[in-house]
């Protein structure tokens, strides 16, 4: 499995620091304790008068020594076995630093070589979709000249096609055209028979109508005029007033205005048009139209127009 580049970094100080904690416990557990605890004296002899054999404690002694000297010679190997041990922790921990490298320098060269495997595959790859693209090129340059022949073959008959068709087209527009000359000069006699009929016609009903207007206006002139004259006061009227009537939709008076004549006799005559609202007025609009301003002259003894 293969190391991340922290974990390359990291392993060296672990190793580091495991040894040095191994070999601080080495070292106190190759330490007699016992050793460092003082003698016991033994105890004084009941009967202090007896003589202490000199070989005795020349031999006691020597156990005492050769017991030290032992503790001392396994202290020694024990602390020559823990420095042993760390040095071949020490070497383990190089040989891993060691490995560690290799193994970092065999990535960064894998990954070398990949990224050289991978330009070198790009490479390619984009030289192949290059001569795909020209050899795509090619066949649509083919194709299209292909097509070009095919068109300008295509363009050529459309266009002996076209003139066929143009020759054949304008005999039948031109033979058309001289039966539809036909049809409209026959159309525009009849057309022209039928308007002068129609404006025969729409000059009779409108003479017609005319004089129907101008006989219901006249008729109206007398009914207004016969109910003024009804409303108007004659007495001691000695003079003549002339004056301009506007009359409004439903006979009402919108104005009086004078035009000429004597003061009393004008201002009996406005008297009499306002007495006589509403005014008999036509429902026709076009008699009406000509009803709306009337000019009327009163005397002492008449109205008229």
């Amino acid at each position: 499995m293969k190391l991340t580049l922290m974990q390359t970094r990291l392993l060296p100080f672990l190793y580091s620091f495991i040894m040095h904690l191994l070999l601080v416990l080495l070292l106190v557990g190759s330490i007699d304790f016992e050793s460092l605890k003082p003698e016991e004296k033994p105890s004084a002899p009941i009967i202090q008068a007896k003589a202490i054999d000199q070989v005795k404690i020349d031999e006691t002694r020597e156990k005492i020594r050769q017991r030290q000297q032992a503790q001392e010679d396994l202290r020694q190997k024990k602390q020559a076995d823990a420095q042993k041990k760390l040095q071949e922790m020490e070497r383990k921990r190089k040989l891993e630093e060691a490995k560690a490298k290799q193994a970092q320098e065999k990535r960064l060269k894998e990954e070398k070589e990949r990224k050289i495997v991978e330009e070198k595959k790009r490479k390619a790859e984009a030289e192949q979709k290059l001569a795909e693209q020209k050899r795509q090129e090619a066949e649509a340059l083919r194709q299209k000249e292909l097509e070009a022949a095919a068109e300008a073959e295509k363009k050529r008959k459309a266009e002996e096609k076209r003139i066929a068709d143009a020759k054949a087209k304008r005999e039948k527009e031109e033979k058309e055209r001289r039966q539809r000359e036909e049809e409209a000069r026959r159309k525009a006699e009849a057309e022209r028979l039928l308007a002068e009929e129609l404006a025969l016609e729409q000059e009779q009903a409108a003479a017609a109508r005319e004089q129907a207007v101008l006989s219901e206006v006249e008729r109206y002139r007398l009914l207004i005029k016969d109910k003024i004259t009804q409303n108007f006061n004659t007495s001691g009227v000695i003079s003549e007033c002339v004056l301009t009537v506007r009359i409004g939709p439903g006979g009402m008076v919108v104005s009086v205005k004078d035009i000429q004549g004597d003061p009393i006799t004008c201002e009996r005559a406005e008297s009499a048009v306002f007495k006589s609202q509403p005014l008999p007025v036509p429902t026709d609009s076009d008699v009406f139209n000509r009803l709306r301003e009337i000019r009327y002259r009163f005397d002492f003894a008449s109205t008229s127009l």
